[in-house]
């Protein structure tokens, strides 16, 4: 039997109030039996088969599969939860703070969508929306022109909350911080001189400057508000704590607690949750993190699902699974609901350990409640069969999201492409392999649905324009911090879409590309050129540059030894031996331009020649005119006029 909940006369005044006002006050009678919860003195069971949730110990045999961690800190008598001072403290919550606050934002993966009302369910202005657009106009370093176009709507806009809407949405939409920064000055004396709407208005600025990953100049912001008279609030401190908090700078969101009390503010709520989330994001051992939680609670303040959701996360961060199901746990007991974000965070931490079974019982809570599961969900689950190489569960999971009409994201895309990739299976998906001038299409387009950036740099160099060639740079970067077979991928796909749009010397200046930054490994080197990792595309502009190659070798006089060789694989994980696509693309691309190579006896996979007679065949005088690639797309234009027309026109 469960044991009795004692409420105190203020926790029995919410409940009872529930029973003759149901509708009304349902969320008083959660907070009421939520905060008995946390304040009973009764231990909680230390059990970790006890901790896990009802659906997934019932008939579950999974956990045995992840060592539990040694003295879970969430669960058993040391619980934070267990032994707390009796307070009522739902009463001590200011009645800004005492509402539900969704948490749908935490993840950066979780995007705002266009036409949200503001925070708070404040609606802006239509004035306020067509200001944002002007100002995304102006370049961000122009200040004359960023002060004249906001002042220009100074009759419409209705202070203080359209500016701060204004400043949010350079939030959500830029990625110029100076921009944000300069807005805020410019707005400040249009707000007039009382300090509390200047004082929304450096909360709104020191929030959009913490999601541009910019928490110095968010800090920056912050100083002028303290100067200025009006930057002595719960909400700029809260506000600073949480830009730190997304950029993972614990001691900095740290320390402006510790400075927050110094100025004699006291921390709500909404403060604990920004440097709880800090600590998590910040790596700091998590017993420390929960230091803040407890300090929380002596506070008297009721945690809401915001915090439960930053443990979690500080769990999982850590790889702390017993405490991650502890948390998950509580949040039933008390009552919380959970959202998406929860249940992510919570998939993320089961996977980290390796419970891919335990993640699945999950996923189907999760649909049980009404919870849908979004890009993330299937993203972190596919991850988790990739690592422990069940490739066709995580490809039927996959299959499941496409079926959903859930649209990839990037780090999805990237995990599919690996999967694709280490299995062999480019047949099965058009975006690792382009074999004609319509799948580059498809491909293209698909990049457009995906990736705004990865699709500009692919159209840019399409159209032949050398300029995209620096963010091509830039975009190749970042590649380059992926693991290798996602890398090679990408490079694949890219090559591919020029090379079959007949930008060939575009798809060569890629190869190359990838060639200097080791993108295939072992596929490069002077007489020997394995294709095994390549698409035909990128295999075919690959020929031609190491040609290339080897006529410098020959015309320098060097050294070559008795053969040279070109490996292509001889088709041993396809359906039908012998029958590899990239082997019989090679050997047609040789036979073209006139290459003395032929199949070696013994290996059909494998193209060689005798390297004198390579040597005699490269010193032709026609020869170079046939290694060297020439953009073929007006070849194509005839009959795709309408399709290059329609892809110029995209907006990017």
């Amino acid at each position: 039997m469960a044991p009795a909940t004692h409420f105190t006369p203020s926790q029995a005044h919410a409940a009872a109030a529930a029973s003759h006002h149901p509708p009304a006050a349902a969320a008083a009678a959660a907070t009421a039996t939520a905060t008995a919860r946390l304040h009973a003195s009764a231990p909680a069971p230390a059990a970790a088969t006890v901790l896990c949730p009802p659906f997934l110990a019932a008939g579950s045999h999974s956990s045995a599969a992840c060592p539990p961690v040694q003295n879970p800190i969430f669960s058993g008598p040391a619980a934070p939860w267990v032994v707390q001072p009796q307070r009522a403290a739902a009463s001590a919550l200011g009645p800004e703070f005492r509402r539900a606050r969704s948490t749908k934002n935490i993840s950066k993966r979780n995007n705002r969508g266009p036409g949200a009302q503001d925070r708070g369910g404040r609606a802006s202005s239509a004035a306020a929306g067509r200001c944002v657009d002007k100002l995304l106009r102006v370049a961000p370093e122009d200040r004359r022109a960023l002060g004249v176009s906001l002042s220009s709507f100074r009759g419409e806009l209705v202070s203080p909350d359209d500016y701060c809407h204004v400043l949010r949405e350079l939030g959500d939409r830029d990625k110029s911080a100076p921009r944000a920064l300069e807005v805020f000055h410019a707005a400040l004396p249009l707000v007039g001189n009382g300090s509390v709407d200047k004082g929304k208005l450096l909360t709104a600025a020191i929030g959009a400057l913490g999601k541009m990953g910019r928490p110095d100049l968010a800090r920056r912001a912050f100083e002028t508000g303290i100067a200025g008279g009006y930057g002595k609030t719960v909400f700029a401190y809260s506000a600073l704590i949480s830009a730190y908090a997304r950029s993972g700078l614990a001691n900095e969101a740290m320390g402006v607690l510790e400075s927050m009390k110094g100025a004699g503010l006291r921390p709500t709520t909404v403060t604990y949750n920004a440097v709880i989330d800090a600590c998590g994001k910040g790596g700091v051992d998590l017993r420390f993190t929960l230091g803040y939680f407890r300090q929380m609670l002596r506070d008297g303040l009721c945690p809401d699902r915001k915090t439960f959701n930053s443990l979690l996360s500080a769990c999982s961060r850590a790889g702390h699974l017993e405490d991650a199901r502890a948390v998950f746990d509580e949040m039933i007991h008390l009552g919380i609901g959970r959202d998406i974000y929860t249940y992510n965070t919570f998939i993320d931490a089961i996977c980290k350990c390796g419970n891919i079974e335990l993640a699945m019982q999950v996923l189907l809570d999760m649909e049980a409640k009404k919870v849908k599961p979004n890009v993330v969900t299937y993203s972190t689950l596919i991850d988790g069969y990739s690592k422990l190489e069940k490739y066709d569960e995580a490809l039927k999971l996959y299959e499941k999201m496409k079926s959903l009409g859930i649209k990839l994201d990037r780090v999805c895309y990237n995990t599919v492409l690996s999967i694709y990739v280490k299995t062999g299976k480019y047949g099965e998906i058009a975006i690792v392999r382009c074999n004609n001038f319509e799948d580059a299409a498809l491909l293209l387009e698909q990049l457009r649905l995906l990736d705004n950036f990865v699709y500009g740099v692919a159209h840019g160099l399409l159209m032949g324009h050398q300029e995209i060639w620096s963010q091509a740079q830039s975009l190749f970067s970042q590649l380059g911090r992926m693991d290798s077979s996602t890398s090679s991928a990408f490079y694949n796909a890219l090559t591919d879409v020029l090379w079959h749009f007949g930008q060939r010397q575009g798809a060569q200046l890629v190869v190359l590309e990838g060639v200097n930054r080791r993108v295939w490994e072992n596929t490069w080197s002077e007489f020997c050129l394995d294709l095994h990792l390549m698409s035909c595309g990128a295999a075919q502009a690959m020929v031609h540059a190491w040609l290339l190659n080897v006529r410098s070798i020959v015309f320098a006089g060097r050294a070559m030894p008795e053969f040279l060789s070109i490996l292509t694989g001889w088709g041993k994980h396809s359906k039908i031996a012998g029958a590899s696509t990239l082997r019989h693309v090679i050997e047609a691309l040789l036979n073209s331009i006139g290459a003395p190579f032929q199949v070696e006896r013994f290996n059909i996979g494998r193209f060689v020649s005798p390297s004198a007679v390579v040597a005699a065949w490269l010193k032709e005088s026609g020869t170079i005119n046939i290694l060297l690639l020439n953009d073929e797309r007006a070849q194509h234009h005839a009959n795709t006029s309408n399709l290059v027309t329609r892809l110029q026109g995209l907006q990017l």
